[in-house]
Formats: structure tokens, sequence, C-alpha cells
């Protein structure tokens, strides 16, 4: 009787934990979509205004750091990308692979540290850190801040 109510209770504490987990891999799944259609296809593989429009928010800033000058210099991801890729069509970058260092989510919002490499991964390009938040349709891209490695 005492270990049927042990099982019992076991069984009742490891129904949130699994929905909880179940539900972490489905946003999970989510945040990855959005950092691969919008970022990755979007900037690297296509250079597609559309999906970046569709991916990052409109208020979306890109934080760029001037190591010789030590400072910030901000401004409107979409607006740049945007412009970019409407004067110039096509990809930024196609020989391009990435991986994913770690994904980290609370709720509603998300953090993403995503490695960008030359396409057989023997050299780095960027380390990217990208915060997201949920929105009624969908993950969105919300800021942008990055290291560069040097060529």
């Amino acid at each position: 009787m005492k270990n049927l109510r042990l099982l019992t209770l076991i069984s009742i504490l490891a129904v949130p934990t699994i929905a909880f987990t179940q539900s972490l891999s489905i946003e999970e799944k989510a945040v990855k979509n959005t950092i691969v259609e919008g970022y990755i296809k979007g900037v690297f593989l296509k250079g597609d205004p559309e999906l970046i429009k569709e991916y990052w928010h409109k208020d979306c800033d890109i934080i760029y750091f001037e190591p010789t000058s030590k400072t910030l210099i901000k401004g409107s991801a979409v607006n740049h990308f945007v412009d970019v890729f409407q004067k110039k069509p096509g990809p930024f970058n196609e020989d391009i692979s990435y991986e994913f260092r770690e994904i980290h989510i609370s709720g509603y919002g998300a953090i993403v540290v995503v490695e960008i490499y030359n396409k057989d991964k023997s050299k780095q390009i960027y380390t990217d850190y990208l915060c997201l938040y949920k929105f009624e349709d969908n993950w969105k891209i919300v800021a942008k801040t990055f290291f560069s490695f040097p060529k």
C-alpha cells in the first residue's frame, strides 16, 4: 500500500514536469525556426527582405561595438537589412554553416547564441546574440549584438 501511494505521488508530480518539458521543446523548435528562417535564410542564404520583415520585429535594434573607437553603433535591423537587399538583391553569404550554441527560454522571452562559420566549419565568422519575444503570431527577433571574428 505504501509503495502504491508513493508511485501515485511520483506519477502526479511527474505529469506537470513532462508537460512543461514538451511545451519547452515546442517553443525551442519555434525559436530555432525563427532564427533559421529570419536570420540564416533571410540574411545569409537568400537575402530576402520579406523573411526579415516576417521574423524580425519592426523596432528591432542591431547594436555594433566599434572596437577601435570603443563606441556603440545602434540602428534599425529591419531597415538596415531591407535596404541592403533592396539595393543589392541576393544572399549576403551562401557559403556558411551555423550552430546553435545556447537557447534559453523563459515564458515569452528567449536568448539565442548562434555561431556562423564558413561552409566547412574551418573558420568562425560571427557569434550572434539574439533576443526574441513571443508575439501573438510568432517569435520575433527584437535585438541583435554580435562579435565579428578577424578575417
